[in-house]
C-alpha cells in the first residue's frame, strides 16, 4: 500500500536456519505481503482478520498466481519454488531462525545523518520446538532521532528498541502468547481503524480459539506506567487495554464479525477484572455504568462477490453514537471511522500476474478522542501519543491503484492517492 513508511529498499542482508512458526507484522517483506494479500497467496489467520503476524505467502510462483485451482496446494505444498517469506517451505518443522536485515531509503526529507538517505537495520530470531514458539526482533532506525513519538534514547549513532519479543504455545485449535508485538485486527494488512500498527508495539497477553465455524482472539496489555503523560496531558496513570474479537467463517467466501475494545485506568489496587473475562460483553459493562472507560465497537469483514478473484472488504468502528441529547452530562459527539476495499485480480489475459485495487477510508472528526476530563484520566484512544486505530481523524483518503508481479523478485505499482485533512487530531479534546 502508499501508506506504508519505507518505500525504497536497496539491499538486504539474510542468514536463515530452519523454519519458525511465523514472520513478524512489519518487516521489509511487507511491500510483497500486500500484493500476495489481494490473491489470497497470504495465511495469517482462519478468518484472515488478524495480522499480527503472516504464516506464509507465495508471492513470485506465477502458477498459483495465475490458475485459482493450484492456489490450495501451492498454499499446502509450496513446491519448493522461490519465495521471499522464510517459512513458506517448512511451516511446522522445528528449528531456529538468524535474520539480520539492511535497507536504506531516501527522499525529500533530511535525516539525523544530515543527508536524505536514513537507514534501517532488523535483526530476527525466531526459535520453535513443538508447539512452543519465541521470537524476537530488534529495531533500530535512524529516523527515530527525530521521532518526538519515540520516547526511548535518541543520544547515540541511531535509535533502536526490542519491537517483537514474545512466547506463544500454538495449538492445533488454540493459543496462548504473551509478550510484544504489532497486530493488526480487521480484514486488512496493513491497517485497522480499531486496533492497529500505528503506534510502538507494545506488550500483552493474548489467546485465541478457531476452527473451521468461527476464530476468537482475546487481549489484554498494560500499558507502562513510564511515559503515559503523553497520552493525557501530563498527568500519569497505569494504563491498560482489552480487546476481544469474534469471526464466523463461511467457507472460502466470506468472514465477518464484531470487536470490542477498551482504554481504562486504574492507578491503585488490581485493574478491572470485567475486562479481562475472556466471555463478558464490554458494550454492557460500559453502557451500564459498572466501570468508567473509553469503548469501542467494531464491525468487520470480506467476500468473494464473483469469484475468488474479486474480494470486497469493509470495516466500520463506532466510538460514540448519541440517540437523543436530553441529558446534560451525556453530549457526546457522533464518532466513527470506516474503511472499504474492492481487490481484483488476474482478471486480463496477461502473462504477468496483476492487480487492482479502490480503497477508501473515513473518519470523524472527533473519532477517538475523549472531553478534557477523560483526558486527564488517561482514557484517551492512543498510546505514546499515537492513535491504535488510523494514523489520521477528522479527513478521508481514497486510492486507486493497479500492479504486476514477476518471477523473480520484482514488483511494480502504479496509483493515485488523495487525503483529506481538517485541524483536528488525536490531542484534540472536544467540548
Amino acid at each position: 500500500m502508499f501508506c506504508k513508511q519505507r518505500a525504497f529498499v536497496f539491499g538486504t542482508l539474510l542468514l536463515s536456519f530452519a523454519s519458525v512458526n511465523a514472520v513478524p507484522l512489519d518487516t521489509w517483506r511487507h511491500f510483497y505481503l500486500d500484493r500476495a494479500e489481494q490473491s489470497g497467496t497470504a495465511d495469517a489467520s482462519p478468518s484472515r482478520m488478524f495480522w499480527d503476524d503472516i504464516t506464509s505467502a507465495d508471492i513470485m510462483n506465477r502458477d498459483c498466481w495465475l490458475d485459482s485451482s493450484a492456489q490450495d496446494s501451492c498454499r499446502l505444498l509450496k513446491k519448493n519454488k522461490p519465495s521471499l517469506w522464510l517459512d513458506s517451505a517448512a511451516q511446522k518443522h522445528d528449528g531456529v531462525i538468524f535474520e539480520p536485515s539492511f535497507a536504506t531509503a531516501f527522499g525529500d526529507t533530511t535525516y539525523p545523518s544530515g543527508s536524505n538517505i536514513n537507514k534501517h537495520f532488523d535483526f530476527l530470531f525466531g526459535l520453535r520446538m513443538s508447539r512452543l514458539v519465541a521470537n524476537v526482533k530488534l529495531d533500530v532506525d535512524q529516523s527515530y532521532k527525530k521521532d518526538t513519538f519515540f520516547v526511548w534514547k535518541k543520544d547515540r549513532f541511531a535509535a533502536g528498541r526490542i519491537a517483537d519479543a514474545y512466547l506463544m504455545y500454538d495449538g492445533k485449535h488454540a493459543f496462548a502468547r504473551i509478550g510484544r508485538l504489532s497486530r493488526n485486527w480487521g480484514p486488512f494488512p496493513d491497517r485497522s481503524v480499531i486496533l492497529s500498527d500505528n503506534t510502538f508495539s507494545y506488550d500483552g497477553i493474548e489467546f485465541g480459539l478457531h476452527n473451521r465455524i468461527f476464530e476468537y482472539r482475546d487481549f489484554f496489555a498494560a500499558f507502562p506506567y513510564n511515559k503515559s503523560e503523553m497520552d493525557s496531558r501530563g498527568r500519569p496513570h497505569s494504563r491498560y487495554l482489552a480487546a476481544h474479537a469474534l469471526n464466523f467463517i463461511f467457507g472460502e467466501w466470506a468472514s465477518a464479525g464484531l470487536t470490542e475494545t477498551v482504554i481504562f485506568t486504574k492507578d491503585n489496587g488490581t485493574p478491572d477484572l470485567q475486562y479481562f473475562n475472556p466471555v463478558t460483553i464490554f458494550t454492557v459493562i460500559n453502557t451500564n455504568g459498572e466501570s468508567d472507560a473509553n469503548l469501542m465497537i467494531g464491525a468487520q469483514g470480506w467476500l468473494h462477490p464473483f469469484n475468488k478473484k474479486v474480494t470486497a472488504k469493509a470495516q466500520v468502528m463506532i466510538d460514540d453514537f448519541q440517540v437523543d441529547n436530553k441529558n446534560a452530562r451525556d453530549q457526546e459527539p457522533a464518532d466513527w471511522a470506516c474503511d472499504f476495499g474492492l481487490y481484483g485480480h488476474d482478471f486480463l489475459p496477461l502473462p504477468l500476474h496483476h492487480h487492482a485495487f479502490a480503497e477508501y477510508t473515513y473518519a470523524s472528526k472527533w473519532v477517538y478522542t475523549v472531553t478534557d476530563k477523560n483526558t486527564l484520566g488517561g482514557q484517551r484512544y492512543s498510546y505514546l501519543g499515537k492513535d491504535l486505530g488510523l494514523p489520521f481523524i477528522d479527513g478521508d483518503k481514497f486510492t486507486v491503484g493497479l500492479g504486476a508481479t514477476g518471477r523473480e523478485f520484482w514488483a511494480l505499482d502504479l496509483g493515485f492517492s488523495s487525503q483529506r485533512q481538517d485541524t483536528n487530531t488525536i490531542a484534540t479534546s472536544w467540548k
